[in-house]
């Protein structure tokens, strides 16, 4: 009796053509994302059919709302049964709409553990935080083949994938990278190089305290759609008690933490030139500025960075349900909570917290 055995097409010459072919087409489509200030969700509609032009990637309609197209793959399954000569591995992205850890776990053979997946679950008609079980981000960020985002905005999201496609598919990285698109639309600037390259590896610099030699400043991190409500938060710090802020992107608190976590484990088998810092290290400095991590996620999606955080730290995420809905760390919360790590370092009087309880209007909150 005959075994048959099947696989995914190699990685080739022309894999590195796909993938730059793929790249270039995300580069060429910045600067209408940079006119429109779309939100992660439409720019994933306009990309996904730009890029379904090309015969440079694997594209697969997973998700219900495209269930209609004939013509396009609803698994990667077919992929297994095309490796023939001349055939070659293309950069697979795979688009799903799923609330559930498990629809994740069935990927992972699918796919050959390899691609860039993007989750439409964070509807604004939703119930669920981020429209996915509470459990979902903190099983996902237990899974080592997985390395999950939450971008805030379009921009984030293009260099999210453009990294991913070098990583994966240059370096030769095997990585199953998850993407959280969302409906929100919001204002940003331009991201420099050095921009794209840290948001990939975690987090990145929004802006910076106008006076750094300051005694009162603080570091606000926010994670996806939470970035806009920690920037209201800094205005309100700003604007009420001339409070200095340091705002961060932290599309990925996972990545932040399983790197500085493998550069321990590296340092204690002295494997590690202890001169080398993690990513988060690096960004923090030394200062003892209090750091407010927010998420949209469990709060312990935003923990994970704790251990590696030297100043006082507080991490804030979503209430499952409250009246039937999601409720999202506020922007009068994230001030408050910041105001009190102050109090605590002896910076502030604890007679600002009860004023500050009533200037934010979160008495009955």
């Amino acid at each position: 009796m005959l075994t048959q055995y099947f696989k995914m097409p190699s990685t080739t010459v022309k894999t590195r053509q796909a993938v730059q072919a793929c790249i270039n087409q995300i580069d060429l489509y910045k600067q209408y994302v940079l006119k429109i200030q779309t939100s992660p969700d439409c720019y994933i509609n306009n990309i996904r059919q730009l890029l379904s032009k090309l015969d440079t990637l694997w594209m697969v309609s997973g998700d219900e709302s495209k269930q209609g197209q004939t013509n396009k793959l609803k698994t990667a399954w077919p992929l297994w049964f095309q490796n023939k000569v001349g055939s070659y591995e293309k950069p697979l992205f795979y688009f799903l709409h799923s609330n559930t850890i498990s629809t994740l776990l069935s990927l992972e053979v699918e796919t050959n553990r390899k691609g860039i997946f993007f989750n439409s679950a964070d509807k604004s008609n939703i119930e669920l935080p981020k429209g996915v079980q509470a459990w979902f981000p903190l099983i996902l960020s237990t899974m080592k083949n997985w390395l999950p985002f939450d971008p805030a905005n379009a921009q984030e999201t293009a260099a999210i994938m453009q990294q991913a496609l070098k990583t994966i598919y240059l370096d030769g990285e095997q990585k199953m990278v998850y993407i959280a698109t969302h409906e929100q639309a919001s204002e940003f600037s331009p991201m420099t190089n050095s921009d794209i390259v840290d948001a990939y590896k975690g987090m990145y610099q929004i802006s910076a305290p106008e006076k750094r030699h300051k005694n009162l400043v603080v570091r606000l991190c926010g994670a996806g759609k939470s970035l806009e409500r920690v920037k209201k938060a800094a205005h309100l710090l700003k604007h009420h008690w001339d409070i200095e802020c340091e705002v961060w992107s932290c599309p990925s608190y996972t990545r932040l933490a399983y790197d500085a976590e493998q550069l321990t484990y590296n340092r204690q088998q002295n494997v590690q030139n202890p001169l080398v810092k993690s990513h988060i290290e690096r960004c923090f400095g030394k200062e003892d500025w209090p750091v407010i991590a927010v998420t949209d996620y469990n709060y312990l999606i935003a923990s994970q960075i704790k251990p590696f955080v030297t100043a006082k730290f507080t991490a804030i995420g979503s209430d499952p349900q409250i009246h039937g809905e999601a409720s999202y760390p506020q922007p009068e919360w994230i001030a408050l909570c910041a105001l009190k790590r102050l109090v605590e370092q002896q910076k502030l009087s604890t007679d600002i917290l009860e004023n500050a309880i009533h200037l934010l209007g979160i008495e009955n909150n």
